[in-house]
C-alpha cells in the first residue's frame, strides 16, 4: 500500500463554493477564484527563476520569487514573498500596503523591485487587453519599456489572474512562460509557498508496440479501501467519480461546463504540480480529455502522468482519473490510449 499511496494523488478540484473576483482594472472572461495561483518561469536568467501569484481575494495577493541554486554563485535556493493589499475600487493595480518577510536587508532591494515591476507590467498589459476577444487563445504585441520594447504576449483565459500564458521577444525567444497553476485549500495549505520549481522530466521512453497478448495482460483490481478505485499493480490507479452539480452553478460564472473543467482538471493540488507546457485538453466524442505530466517532489519517484476524462451523463458529470508513473505511461501508451 505504500507504493499505492505514493502514486495515488487525488486531483479533483471543484471549488464552486469559492468566491470569485477580478484584479482591479481587469475584466476577466473567466474569473479567478480565491486560493488560485499561477507560477511563471522567467527565462532571462541562466538559473531557473520563478515568480508566482496567489489570489486571496479582490484586495489581497501574494507574490513569491524563487531563484534556484546553481551550486556555485548561489548555493541555496532564494525564496522571497510579499503580501500586497490592493485598492479594490481603483481601475488599476494600486497598492495600499505590503508585508515583507522578516529579516529583509538592503541586499533584497533588487528582488523587491523585480516583484513590483513584474506585477505592475503584467497587470497593465492585461488591462490594456480588456476589450479583446478571450474566447480563443490569442497573441498580442505590447510595447513595454521594462522589456526593452515590443514583446509578444499570448493570452489564455484558462490561466488565473492575468490570463497570460507566455511572454516572448519579438523574434520568438522565451521571456516568461506559465509552468503551473493550482489552488490552495486553506491557509494551512503550503502548496504555493513550498513550490520548489521543476526539474527536467525524464526523456520519454519509446512507446512499445504491444501484442494482443500483452494488451490482455493489463488487469485492474478493485481497491478494498477506496470506493470506485482500481489499481494496476503498483503502476497505476484509476478512479471513477460522479458529481451531481447543477449546471447553473458553473455557467453563472460566464463560462461553459467544458471551459470550467478544462481549468479545474489542470490544477495543481496538495503539493503535486501539473506541468502546463506539456498539458493539453481536447474533445474526443462526448468526452473532454485533459493530460499532463505531474511533479510530486516529496515522492521517491516524483514523475507521474495524469489523464482525466470528463463527460456529462444524463443525471450528473462523470470524471475518470488515471494516474501512473511517467515512464510506465509512455512505454505503454498504446494501452492507455484504449482507455479513453
Amino acid at each position: 500500500m505504500k507504493k499505492l499511496r505514493r502514486i495515488f494523488v487525488v486531483l479533483v478540484l471543484l471549488s464552486l463554493s469559492a468566491s470569485v473576483f477580478a484584479l482591479p482594472g481587469i475584466k476577466e472572461a473567466f474569473q479567478t477564484e480565491s486560493g488560485q495561483y499561477v507560477y511563471y518561469r522567467d527565462y532571462r536568467l541562466e538559473n531557473p527563476l520563478y515568480i508566482g501569484f496567489l489570489y486571496y481575494g479582490e484586495d489581497t495577493i501574494q507574490v513569491r520569487y524563487l531563484l534556484k541554486a546553481d551550486g556555485k554563485n548561489l548555493v541555496q535556493d532564494k525564496s522571497f514573498s510579499i503580501f500586497f493589499s490592493l485598492d479594490e475600487k481603483a481601475d488599476h493595480i494600486e497598492l495600499t500596503g505590503e508585508k515583507l518577510p522578516d529579516g529583509v536587508t538592503n541586499d533584497d532591494s533588487e528582488i523587491i523591485n523585480y516583484i513590483h515591476s513584474v506585477l505592475y507590467e503584467f497587470a497593465s498589459m492585461r488591462k490594456h487587453s480588456n476589450d479583446e476577444d478571450f474566447s480563443e487563445i490569442f497573441t498580442k504585441t505590447h510595447d513595454v519599456q521594462y522589456f526593452g520594447g515590443p514583446i509578444q504576449v499570448t493570452y489564455d483565459k484558462q490561466i488565473p489572474l492575468f490570463n497570460i500564458e507566455a511572454v516572448d521577444s519579438i523574434i520568438g525567444e522565451k521571456v516568461f512562460k506559465a509552468v503551473t497553476m493550482g489552488s490552495i485549500n486553506d491557509n494551512a495549505d503550503l502548496s504555493f509557498e513550498k513550490f520548489p520549481g521543476f526539474v527536467d522530466f525524464p526523456s520519454q521512453p519509446k512507446t512499445k508496440k504491444l501484442s494482443e497478448k500483452k494488451l490482455a495482460a493489463f488487469v485492474w483490481e478493485d481497491s478494498d479501501q477506496v470506493p470506485n478505485l482500481k489499481t494496476l499493480g503498483d503502476n497505476a490507479v484509476l478512479w471513477n467519480l460522479e458529481m451531481d452539480i447543477p449546471e447553473s452553478e458553473i455557467t453563472k460564472r460566464g463560462v461553459s461546463v467544458e471551459e470550467y473543467f478544462s481549468r479545474a482538471n489542470q490544477m495543481s493540488l496538495n503539493g503535486s504540480y501539473a506541468y502546463l507546457p506539456e498539458a493539453k485538453c481536447f474533445k474526443k466524442g462526448s468526452s473532454l480529455i485533459c493530460c499532463y505530466p505531474l511533479y510530486s517532489p516529496s515522492e521517491n519517484d516524483p514523475f507521474r502522468y495524469v489523464v482525466k476524462v470528463f463527460e456529462k451523463t444524463e443525471s450528473a458529470y462523470a470524471l475518470s482519473i488515471i494516474s501512473t508513473y511517467y515512464k510506465f505511461y509512455w512505454e505503454n501508451k498504446q494501452y492507455f490510449d484504449t482507455l479513453y
